[in-house]
């Protein structure tokens, strides 16, 4: 399987290539990047056109932009994006072929009349999808946040964006519970996103530079999960000077400082480094003798190498770490009763990964992508008690309980794309990837007393998967008012002989250039699943497991209809409504008899099986309105959802999740003031969870 893929990537490189050579010889392409002046990050989404004519575009998230089939003649080029002054030069065309721009934008504090390009204007009038949201740094540190601003506690606050309770920062999205979440940081998977149980994420704001979040109907680049997904892009870092900054919240402190790499001739780049800490540890043990037993730390770390205009090398590395760490004797004068607890108690994530970024042609840009993902979670505790027994010979009477958990996710990835601009109606891609997935999941309880020893093995799973895909996507427009967007993932799970197609769909319909109708629909697999129970008040750990190979892989279609306005003063006003309909998914069996419980209690080793999960099916339905103003001194967004989620088991029949509510309210307000200080406030309102009563 791995060699035919790769054997397709070849043969589409090449036949792309040969097209392309045929398909540019009329007019001239002019390309480039558009990148700030002060740290020379990236400016996506800022309006690049030709004064003299009806042509232009605008810059991918990458900054990047292509204008195509530019008759010979004399133009002006300008670049305008609110918050930089605007460029302009001049250009005279007269030689068919390529022509290079780069072009640097300077921040200013002023906005002159009549300038409306933002980035959200530009974002939705070029996204043909629905239910996309981006989240840049200003609008997750500006959001109003108890501890710090924090990327899930922002994301709670958008429609179709649940939360179990007020302490957990997992994302319940649509029906879809946190496992069927594909979360991303710079396109690396991670698999247990938060730190302290769920209370928060694990990504540092201060080195976010933009948050794309997709509710549903994502497209067929994106696969392997049901619900929806969400990329955190990390800042490239500043490629003029040195810098750094600081940060003290009520928990932790932070640090950042990033910089440019030595230039080498026409060998540049830039890099940045962060990290954060607990100290609520610390400061308890210089104001007490108690040993604060809990700390995380995280870091993150990015670099880019560009060698020459069109070859750009980017290494990226995220360690995070959660510990508790207790050991302690107490001693009861009046029983002679010694309890001794010790705890060992390390999890979290590490990634790395190195991306490959070829400029081929202006038209045809290649991405190769290699990473590896590591979540490791790790328990080791001991509880004993030992009583003196008031007899002749002083025996002790003892017992102990030990715990042994091992849950660990080890995925090597890697991945290929290719995206072709053959001309100005038609964005074509393809890609594919492949995972090796290990998974261990090993509980171990020990009882000891003076006489015997109980081991118990609740669950023991280890074994290796691969998954396999490989998609294909044209992003088409078909005139001024139309743009469809439709692609094919095909999969395979190596547990399975089926080959899975996924069909993925969306359309826009322009009524003007300020009214929009949009539809998208889809149908997702997913293969690596957690034996969480759905209901939990915290995830401390997510107990991830390959689907075995006599269960169906989980599915779920998705259909969504939705209208966007956007007014001239850059407010976006959206309504969608949804639909999400769920098959195989696998929901763990709770309800296990003491019988049963007992029979594995014995000094023989026993494993539970696979099939004790319920074969289950689910259905949501919602409605959700935003309302998002994102220019201005005073920005921030209204959302409400109405929405209806329900399960079914076979033993239970249709029945309410925890996480269902049926309306939700969200307010959140930010005002700047000119002297840059800022206040922002939030207000959410919403119904009951579901509630069964006990008969």
């Amino acid at each position: 399987m791995i060699s035919k893929l790769f054997y397709i990537v070849f043969l589409w490189y090449a036949a792309i290539l040969q097209a392309d050579v045929n398909t540019n010889g009329e007019g001239i392409s002019i390309n480039g990047f558009v990148r700030e002046q002060s740290t020379g990050e990236p400016i996506p989404y800022a309006n690049v056109y030709l004064a003299e004519s009806n042509v232009g575009t605008s810059t991918n998230d990458d900054g990047y932009f292509l204008i195509q089939s530019v008759p010979f003649g004399k133009y002006k080029l300008r670049v305008v994006m609110m918050g930089y002054d605007e460029y302009a030069d001049s250009l005279d065309l007269h030689v068919a072929g390529h022509k290079r721009i780069d072009v640097r934008l300077t921040e200013t504090i002023f906005v002159t009349e009549g300038v409306t390009v933002s980035a959200e204007r530009n974002r939705q009038q070029k996204s043909v999808l629905t239910s996309q949201i981006n989240l840049d740094i200003k609008d997750i540190q500006s959001s109003p946040a108890l501890i710090e601003a924090d990327v899930f506690r922002t994301l709670q606050m958008l429609p179709g964006v649940q939360s179990m309770n007020d302490f957990s920062s997992a994302l319940y999205v649509r029906g879809s519970t946190p496992d069927q979440n594909l979360i991303m940081l710079d396109g690396i998977t991670i698999y247990n996103p938060s730190h302290l149980g769920g209370l928060f994420s694990t990504f540092n704001t201060d080195a976010i530079s933009d948050a794309q979040f997709q509710a549903g109907g994502f497209p067929a680049r994106y696969g392997g999960r049901l619900g929806s997904t969400l990329n955190i892009v990390n800042r490239e870092g500043n490629a003029e000077r040195i810098a750094g900054s600081g940060n003290v919240s009520m928990i932790s402190s932070k640090g950042l400082i990033e910089g440019p790499l030595p230039q080498l001739g026409n060998i540049a780049g830039s890099w940045i480094l962060s990290g954060r800490r607990t100290y609520l540890d610390q400061i308890v043990e210089r104001l007490s003798n108690y040993n604060f037993p809990y700390h995380f730390y995280d870091y993150q770390i990015k670099a880019n190498v560009n060698f020459g205009d069109n070859h750009r090398i980017t290494y990226s590395r995220f360690y995070g770490k959660d510990a508790v760490e207790w050991s302690d004797t107490f001693t009861e004068d009046d029983t002679d009763e010694k309890v001794e607890v010790d705890i060992d108690w390390p999890w979290g994530n590490r990634t790395h990964g190195i991306t490959w970024r070829w400029i081929a042609r202006p038209t045809l840009i290649a991405k190769t992508f290699i990473a590896n993902s590591i979540y490791d979670f790790r328990l080791n505790g001991l509880f004993s008690v030992e009583e003196s027994k008031q007899s002749v010979n002083n025996a002790l009477d003892k017992f102990t309980f030990e715990s042994r958990i091992v849950d660990e996710v080890n995925d090597r990835s890697i991945e290929s794309e290719i995206v072709w601009t053959p001309n100005k109606n038609h964005v074509a891609s393809f890609g594919t990837q492949f995972k090796r997935i290990k998974y261990d999941v090993d509980f171990q309880y020990l009882f000891t007393t003076e006489d015997s020893t109980y081991t118990f093995y609740p669950l023991k799973v280890k074994d290796r998967v691969t998954e396999s895909s490989a998609y294909i996507q044209d992003a088409w427009s078909l005139g001024p008012l139309t743009n469809i967007v439709a692609g094919l993932r095909a999969s395979k799970y190596s547990l399975h002989e089926k080959l899975y197609f996924e069909p993925r769909f969306s359309a826009k319909y322009a009524l003007n250039d300020q009214l929009f109708i949009k539809y998208s629909g889809g149908l997702y697999r997913q293969f690596l699943v957690t034996a969480n129970q759905p209901d939990e008040l915290f995830r401390i750990v997510d107990l991830w497991l390959g689907v075995p190979g006599d269960r169906s892989a989980p599915r779920s279609l998705h259909h969504i209809i939705g209208v966007e306005y956007l007014t001239e003063k850059n407010v976006l006003m959206r309504l969608e409504v949804y639909r999400k309909d769920f098959s195989h998914l696998l929901t763990l069996k709770s309800e296990q008899s003491s019988e049963t419980q007992c029979n594995l209690c014995v000094n023989e080793t026993s494993v539970t099986a696979l099939n004790d999960f319920w074969d289950t099916d689910a259905e949501s339905i919602g409605v959700e309105a935003l309302l998002k103003k994102t220019v201005g001194s005073i920005t921030g967004w209204l959302g409400y959802t109405y929405a209806d989620t329900r399960y079914f088991t076979e033993n239970s029949g249709w029945y309410r999740p925890a996480f269902d509510r049926r309306h939700t309210l969200n307010a959140v307000s930010m005002y700047k003031r000119a002297s840059g200080s800022s206040v922002s406030t939030s207000l959410s309102y919403s119904t009951g969870n579901p509630y069964t009563p006990v008969i």
